[in-house]
C-alpha cells in the first residue's frame, strides 16, 4: 500500500487535466479510462458521462477507486477484453509511456480500436519535453530535477525530490522519487519506468494499430505545439 499511497499524493495532475477530460466526455454514452489509479479523474468524468469505465494493472489502485465509488476493474490495458465499444477511451497524465515496447504500444492501440465505438474518440496526453529537450542535450544519464512538492504522509511532512535517468537509445526513462521525512532520517525511494516517443512518431503508430490522429495541441487550452511545449495533447479515431 506504501507505494499506491504515495503516488497518489504526488502525482495530482496537471492544471487543466480534470476540466479538459470532462469537456471532452461531457454528455457522451461510455467513457473507458485506461491507467484510472485510484479515480483521480473518474470521480468527476463519472459525473458527467452516462457509464464510466476504469481499468488499472494494479490492483491496490482499483480497489481505493472502487472505494471511491466509480466501476474499476484490475486489468492489463494491453489484453482486457470488454466486449463492448465506448464513445471515448481515455488515458490521461502519460499513460502511454507506461508501455515499455512499441510492441505493447502497438497491441495496446489495436486493442483501443477493437473497444473504440465507429464514431469515437481516444483522447490522451504526455509530457514531452524530457525526450524533446532533455534526451538529446545532457551528456549525463541522470538529470537531478530537485525538489518537487510537500506531502503529508503518515501524520508526518516529507519533501519530494525528483530525478530522471535516460537509457540512452532505448526511448526509455526512469523517473526516480525521493521521499524524505522532515521530522527524522526516513526516506522511501520509488521509480516510475517510461518509454517516450515524440510527437512526429505519432501518425505511424496509431496508423500500425488502424488509428488516425485527428488533433494534436501543446495544452489542455488548444495551444500549438512547439519546441517550447511541455504537453500534447492527442485525439484519434477510426481509420475510415
Amino acid at each position: 500500500m506504501k507505494e499506491n499511497d504515495l503516488y497518489s499524493l504526488v502525482h495530482t495532475g496537471n492544471e487543466g487535466d480534470i476540466e479538459f477530460y470532462v469537456r471532452a466526455c461531457e454528455g457522451v454514452e461510455s467513457v473507458l479510462e485506461l491507467g484510472c489509479g485510484s479515480g483521480r479523474m473518474g470521480c468527476s468524468i463519472s459525473r458527467v458521462a452516462k457509464n464510466y469505465l476504469g481499468i488499472d494493472i494494479n490492483w491496490e489502485r482499483a480497489r481505493l477507486a472502487t472505494d471511491r465509488g466509480i466501476v474499476c476493474y484490475c486489468a492489463d490495458m494491453v489484453g482486457f477484453q470488454l466486449n463492448r465499444r465506448f464513445d471515448r477511451i481515455i488515458m490521461p497524465c502519460n499513460t502511454m509511456y507506461c508501455l515499455l515496447s512499441e510492441d505493447k504500444l502497438i497491441s495496446c492501440l489495436e486493442n483501443i480500436r477493437q473497444h473504440l465505438a465507429k464514431n469515437g474518440e481516444l483522447v490522451f496526453d504526455v509530457f514531452v519535453a524530457y525526450h524533446q529537450r532533455m534526451a538529446s542535450h545532457i551528456s549525463k544519464s541522470r538529470r537531478d530535477n530537485g525538489w518537487v512538492k510537500e506531502i503529508h504522509y503518515k501524520n508526518k511532512v516529507w519533501d519530494v525530490y525528483e530525478s530522471v535517468e535516460i537509457l540512452s537509445g532505448s526511448g526509455r526513462l526512469d523517473v526516480h522519487y525521493s521521499h524524505r521525512c522532515r521530522s527524522n532520517d526516513e526516506k522511501i525511494e520509488t521509480k516510475i519506468p517510461q518509454r517516450y516517443f515524440s510527437h512526429s512518431e505519432l501518425p505511424q503508430l496509431l496508423g500500425k494499430a488502424g488509428l488516425i490522429m485527428t488533433s494534436i495541441t501543446g495544452g489542455f487550452r488548444n495551444e500549438l505545439v512547439s519546441d517550447a511545449c511541455e504537453r500534447i495533447v492527442v485525439r484519434a479515431s477510426l481509420s475510415r
